[in-house]
């Protein structure tokens, strides 16, 4: 399925906002949708997805460090 040719998060804002949506006052995935410039779909899918991407940021993050050891 092709992706949508809106504006693409980093790894890094991916997982702030899964940090700010894991909040007990967190802010509406609407809010979330209009400080980042994205659709309020993209922040759900985010959030259905934030095993997957959580994953892959300590997968990063272990190879960072064992490349800069």
């Amino acid at each position: 399925m092709p992706k949508g040719k809106g504006k693409r998060l980093s790894e890094d804002q991916r997982i702030e906002i899964i940090a700010k949506l894991t909040k007990r006052d967190a802010p509406s995935n609407r809010a979330i949708a209009r400080e980042y410039n994205v659709t309020e779909n993209s922040i759900r899918s985010l959030w259905n997805n934030r095993h997957a991407i959580e994953k892959r940021s300590l997968l990063m993050t272990e190879e960072a460090m064992l490349n800069t050891s």
